[in-house]
């Protein structure tokens, strides 16, 4: 086994997201079903939409959205684990009119292994490729992680913020009973989603009461 780390190129979307979807189903999250529903219980169809929309805003995300693979180059290339940075080396709020923003990160906005390569390096190998860079260029980092992947993140130098507890609010008014039941049996299968908001510092080390959190800072200060 050789691992390697390599840019994502548009063809390999289809192998991917393939790997996306085994890696979140094994255990399962209900993440994957949030992000990409199987519709009309037709796993194929419903994985090649997911291809075309993670590939349709991979491209209206640029130059920003960075996604990267690892491949086993001892067997065959295989992409073994994936995810996707955003990095921001320009402030994306600078059009927001309802507050202020004078700091922009970095995001890791999703990363995955597929089980049979699990613990053998391969999500240090993705951390690293984005810490790197963002160490590079002076950036903080943002993520969203799930109880399985929290371990990973804090080696790499993220703090646990708050609790995210993601449930769609859907208004039930109009929905036939067919409709009804269907969306109770996906809450009962999919919730609770459950994510923590984490940060890394610029540099990736923290210490308590002296590093200082942006969003604490009062920016109107001189």
């Amino acid at each position: 086994m050789r691992l390697e780390v390599h840019p994502i190129l548009e063809d390999d979307f289809p192998e991917m997201v393939s790997a996306q979807w085994t890696s979140f189903e094994s255990p399962f999250s209900g993440l994957i079903r949030a992000a990409a529903p199987i519709f009309n219980n037709d796993r194929v169809a419903s994985l090649a939409t997911s291809v075309d929309v993670q590939l349709a805003q991979h491209r209206t995300a640029q130059p920003e959205s960075h996604w990267i693979k690892v491949v086993d180059t001892d067997a065959n290339g295989k992409l073994v684990g994936a995810a996707q940075w955003f990095i921001y080396e320009r402030n994306p709020f600078e059009k927001a009119e309802e507050f202020v923003a004078d700091w922009w990160p970095e995001v890791l906005h999703i990363a995955f292994t597929i089980p049979e390569y699990r613990r053998r390096g391969v999500g240090n190998m993705l951390m690293e490729w984005g810490t790197q860079k963002a160490d590079s260029l002076s950036l903080e980092c943002w993520l969203d992680a799930s109880d399985y992947g929290r371990p990973l993140y804090e080696k790499h130098g993220f703090i646990y913020i708050m609790d995210h507890f993601l449930e769609p609010d859907i208004d039930e008014k109009g929905l036939s009973d067919i409709e009804k039941e269907e969306l109770k049996n996906l809450r009962e299968s999919m919730l609770p989603i459950h994510v923590a908001a984490m940060w890394r510092p610029k540099g990736g080390r923290y210490i308590e009461g002296m590093t200082e959190k942006p969003w604490e800072t009062d920016v109107n200060e001189p």
